[in-house]
């Protein structure tokens, strides 16, 4: 699970959202497909970071150059994102299905991942984002790491199922 990182105020994470719009119109005149779409996925990074401003206008883009059904709109999110107030906006935008970053419960291998939250906070994100009322909360944790125990991996499943997500994925680390 190797990525990159932009930091919320570069140029290029500004401009991406336009570019974005962009594509969605230049794209949707050639799709032959007559079936509508039903799923809008932001992910693929952080998309929780991008303002929401700019995740309604990709959304608009869709709506308006797109044939589209009632879409079921996924959004990948970091724990440390979640807060009421923002699980509340990306509901009013038609987010169903809040993906969470969380990657383990265990401080070590947070650290290890270079990950900001810690384990109460990715907990306390799963807590906020099932009370928020989203259709289906998903978990994704990382196995794999080097010294991972396979008790340290049992306690990251078994925290994550205590919690009651709708969905868990699991990625190796690499």
């Amino acid at each position: 699970c190797d990525f990159s990182v932009m930091h919320t105020g570069s140029p290029a994470r500004q401009r991406f959202a336009s570019r974005l719009v962009t594509e969605v119109s230049l794209a949707a005149p050639t799709w032959r497909d007559p079936r509508p779409f039903d799923t809008v996925y932001f992910g693929g990074g952080t998309p929780s970071l991008q303002p929401l401003e700019d995740l309604g206008r990709v959304l608009d883009a869709c709506r308006t150059h797109l044939k589209l059904a009632e879409p079921w709109i996924f959004l990948e999110a970091n724990p440390e994102d979640v807060t009421p107030d923002a699980c509340a906006a990306w509901r009013g935008i038609g987010v169903r299905t809040l993906s969470l970053g969380v990657q383990s419960f265990s401080e070590a291998a947070l650290r290890f991942l270079g990950r900001r939250h810690t384990a109460d906070e990715a907990r306390a994100a799963v807590e906020t984002a099932l009370a928020a009322g989203f259709d289906t909360v998903s978990v994704d944790l990382i196995y794999g790491l080097p010294a991972q125990s396979e008790e340290v991996w049992r306690r990251d499943l078994e925290t994550a199922v205590a919690l009651g997500p709708g969905h868990l994925s699991c990625y190796q680390l690499t």
